[in-house]
């Protein structure tokens, strides 16, 4: 298997604004998760996401599959400060909600 490298800038445009682009760019993701080692989201030239868009990406992927094997599979290259800030947000909101079912 090899890594699936996501530009996500030349797919999605500079500013993902929406969670119709966040839906967009998990599906592209769980297309590819088992045909790959690890999908490599590039964020060269993202100027910034919304909240929104970045949990209905991420946050709901890390839902889906887990933490295990999101941090195995994911990984982000090319991320300004707000891009970095605003998906951990969503992340760690979704790890609330993954710790609180399993308790």
């Amino acid at each position: 298997m090899a890594e699936i490298i996501i530009q996500v800038k030349d797919r999605y445009g500079e500013f993902l604004e929406s969670r119709a682009v966040g839906k967009k760019i998990r599906e592209e993701i769980e297309q590819h998760i088992n045909d790959a080692e690890c999908i490599i989201m590039d964020l060269e030239g993202v100027r910034g996401l919304s909240n929104s868009a970045a949990d209905e990406c991420f946050g709901k992927f890390l839902l889906s599959v887990g933490a295990k094997k999101f941090k195995e599979k994911i990984k982000f290259r090319n991320m300004n400060d707000l891009s970095k800030a605003v998906i951990n947000f969503a992340l760690n909101n979704r790890m609330k909600d993954l710790i609180s079912k399993s308790a």
